[in-house]
C-alpha cells in the first residue's frame, strides 16, 4: 500500500480488524472514529500490534524504518522510535512485557520493553543466498524454557 504525503493511520479500522469476526449478522459496520497523523512518515507501512493495557497501537513504518507508536486513548502520536531495517513483522506479548519486531532488511528481531520501549537486544538472524532470501516475520517463543529464551525464525 503506497501512501503519498502524511500517512495517517484509520485507528478504527485497525482495531476494529482484530474483533472484526466477534460481530454478527444485522450489526452495524465499522465507523471511523479518529484519525492520528504520523509526522514524517512517508511511503508504505506494514503490520500492526496493540498494547491495549497501554491504550498503544504499534506500527511498522516500513518505508521510514521506524516504529511509530500511537497513543489510541488519546488519539494522538506518541513516539517515532528509528534505528530499524525496514520494519514488518510485529507482535506484542503482555506476559512478557516486549515488542518483537522483525526487520525485512536489517536480519534481525529487535526485542524492546513495552513500557520504556527500550531495546532489549537483538536477535541476528543467519544470512543466506540470495541475500534477501530470508525474511524474519515470526517470533517463536520456548514456553518450557526456564530462561524464557526467545528465538526467532523465518
Amino acid at each position: 500500500m503506497k501512501i503519498l504525503g502524511e500517512v495517517q493511520s484509520v485507528v478504527g479500522f485497525a482495531l476494529g480488524a482484530a474483533v472484526a469476526f466477534a460481530h454478527g449478522a444485522g450489526e452495524p459496520p465499522l465507523e471511523l472514529f479518529a484519525t492520528i497523523p504520523m509526522p514524517g512518515v512517508k511511503g508504505r507501512i506494514d503490520h500492526f500490534a496493540i498494547d491495549v493495557k497501554r491504550h498503544r497501537l504499534f506500527v511498522a513504518a516500513l518505508e521510514n524504518d521506524t516504529l511509530e507508536v500511537l497513543d489510541v486513548e488519546r488519539n494522538r502520536h506518541e513516539k517515532s522510535i528509528s534505528g530499524f531495517g525496514e520494519p514488518q513483522g510485529l507482535i506484542y506479548l503482555p506476559e512478557l512485557n516486549r515488542v518483537y519486531v522483525a526487520n525485512g532488511s536489517g536480519d534481525r528481531v529487535d526485542v524492546l520493553d513495552a513500557a520504556s520501549l527500550a531495546p532489549l537486544k537483538r536477535i541476528g538472524m543467519p544470512r543466506r543466498e540470495p541475500p534477501r532470501a530470508i525474511f524474519p516475520y515470526r517470533v517463536i517463543l520456548n514456553p518450557s524454557s526456564s530462561s524464557r529464551t526467545e528465538a526467532a525464525y523465518s
